[in-house]
């Protein structure tokens, strides 16, 4: 389905047993983090949103620019997602109609001359790129000091428009999730694919991303009752702590790319997107098919995993064989998103990981 009309689905149940916290790792990293799409956000809609453990409001301008910001009025706590209203380039609270300019600060009292400076409500640094709205989220405080880069594929002309589809609430980690990437023995497993040659694995740890390449074998649908095994390329790009992108091009058929997104809602749970954007073949019927084909077999993959992430056990020092190498690589490289110590509900957690074994041939 398009962006603007994305389909949603729950993950499996939360998992029974254990008590306290599952992960001992901080529940939401340092970065940004994928909070819709811009077509769900049209000029002069105020929608109330829960990310990071967090009541917040998302809301566009009439100039047209999105904003995020804590939910409650600091007058007297009404929520401002919920009959908020946008005035010019301000955001009015439902209740006394104190209303808030871009920067959270209160400027304007309809009943008094003299606003109760300094108030103000908590902005949060909103980045809208690639069709999709990204705060960002550090847990000292601390500004932005870097971009979420743009993804071509998702503004070029050249390719049809986002589909998506929507996962409500999964109980698992982030770093979990990206995880899986490095994985590729639990392709044959869970998603009933050939295992991949050996060779054609290799990693690349970056600042802010970690780039795999890699050949996949997978069963695809080449017309309806017809499937076949085919051997394709695939490039991964996971930017920051939850945000994947894997481009694929089989022969001549098809070039797409597919955005894996998850984003900490709180309680142990994360909401997830995956969204789609195939490249034009110049044939509408071929454009659809090729569309519904990506959107179907990455979601549903996607969804194979979640019973696994919901019901896993996090071991710091998990027993590794050789081929299992690259998982070390990708926890010490998700490091950088935990500050030295990083507060995480109502405990503080260091994440030392040097005990992991080195990937093979990895530098």
């Amino acid at each position: 389905m398009s962006a603007s009309g994305t389909e949603t689905r729950a993950g499996s149940p939360t998992p029974k047993g254990g008590e306290g916290v599952r992960y001992p790792l901080p529940e939401v990293p340092n970065g940004w983090w994928h909070v819709g799409h811009s077509a769900d956000l049209a000029p002069g809609d105020v929608k109330p949103v829960r990310y990071f453990g967090r009541e917040l409001v998302l809301f566009r301008t009439e100039g047209g620019v999105a904003r995020a910001m804590d939910a409650h009025c600091p007058h007297l706590g009404a929520h401002l997602g919920h009959g908020g209203t946008v005035v010019g380039e301000r955001l009015r609270c439902p209740f006394h109609g104190w209303e808030y300019d871009e920067r959270g600060r209160c400027v304007h009292i309809p009943y008094s001359s003299v606003p109760p400076l300094p108030l103000r409500t908590k902005r949060w640094p909103l980045l809208e790129r690639n069709q999709m709205l990204y705060l960002y989220f550090d847990a000292e405080g601390r500004e932005p000091d870097w971009e979420f880069p743009l993804i071509p594929e998702f503004y070029s002309e050249g390719y049809l428009p986002l589909v998506v589809e929507r996962f409500s609430s999964i109980a698992t980690h982030p770093q979990e999730i990206g995880e899986n990437v490095v994985d590729t023995a639990h392709f044959h497993n869970v998603h009933a694919m050939e295992h991949p040659p050996d060779r054609s694995l290799k990693v690349r740890p970056g600042e802010h991303d970690f780039v795999v390449e890699q050949f996949l074998r997978m069963e695809m649908k080449t017309s309806p009752g017809k499937v076949r095994t085919v051997e394709v390329p695939t490039h991964t790009t996971n930017i920051g702590p939850g945000f994947g992108l894997v481009r694929v091009v089989v022969g001549d058929l098809a070039k797409t790319t597919t955005s894996y997104s998850y984003t900490p809602i709180g309680d142990g749970k994360v909401c997830a997107w995956v969204s789609v954007a195939v490249k034009d073949t110049g044939s509408d019927k071929l454009n659809r098919i090729v569309s519904e084909m990506t959107l179907e077999s990455s979601a549903g993959q996607f969804a194979q995993d979640i019973p696994i992430w919901e019901n896993k056990a996090f071991y710091e020092k998990p027993r590794l064989c050789d081929a299992d190498a690259n998982i070390g690589v990708w926890r010490r490289w998700y490091q950088r998103f935990y500050s030295t110590t990083h507060a995480s509900g109502s405990h503080l957690v260091t994440r030392p990981q040097d005990a992991l074994p080195k990937a093979i041939g990895a530098h």
